[in-house]
């Protein structure tokens, strides 16, 4: 493929000056396909089954994109895991990430063409929290499978403490 290309250049008060036209030959053909650009996970806290979200790859030379790797790296971009080794042409992809230990992580998308030409897009560090929050149960609640007479207290209290490490969205008692 030839390029093309001339500078002008003008001055403050008016004076201008153009090149000559010159060219030159580029090699495209070992360029691989631009990165995917991962814009989910982003900077924040999750757990359970996380939404990977990222955009299309396109190749300079027109190559067709073959398939999309994704991939678990630690937060110091080391390899963890291979969370789907063939995404097909799926610009999305669910994981279920329950099996996963606590910790900052981040998500590298890989495209490849059909020449196997690939290149790498990575999601911020987001921190994964598979804990289950905590509940203690606190006196006065009877204790579990006690027989309880309401008629000799009037009045059952039930007092419990919920904690996680991120918060607690909601507590209900049923």
């Amino acid at each position: 493929e030839t390029f093309r290309y001339y500078v002008c250049a003008n001055s403050t008060t008016g004076l201008g000056n153009c090149s000559s036209e010159r060219s030159d030959l580029i090699n495209l053909s070992a360029l691989p396909p631009t990165a995917p650009h991962v814009y989910s996970p982003t900077n924040s806290t999750y757990g359970g089954n996380v939404a990977i979200n990222y955009t299309a790859s396109l190749s300079p030379n027109n190559y067709a994109i073959a398939f999309y790797n994704i991939t678990l790296l630690n937060e110091n971009y080391s390899f963890n895991k291979a969370i789907e080794a063939n995404n097909s042409l799926n610009l999305s992809y669910v994981w279920d990430s329950s099996g996963t230990a606590n910790g900052n992580y981040l998500i590298m998308v890989e495209a490849c063409d059909i020449l196997s030409q690939c290149s790498q897009g990575y999601s911020e560090i987001f921190l994964l929290n598979n804990t289950n929050p905590s509940i203690v149960f606190i006196s006065p609640t009877p204790e579990n499978a006690s027989v309880f007479n309401i008629l000799d207290y009037g009045s059952l209290v039930i007092n419990a403490s919920v904690y996680d490490t991120v918060g607690v969205d909601s507590c209900i008692l049923e």
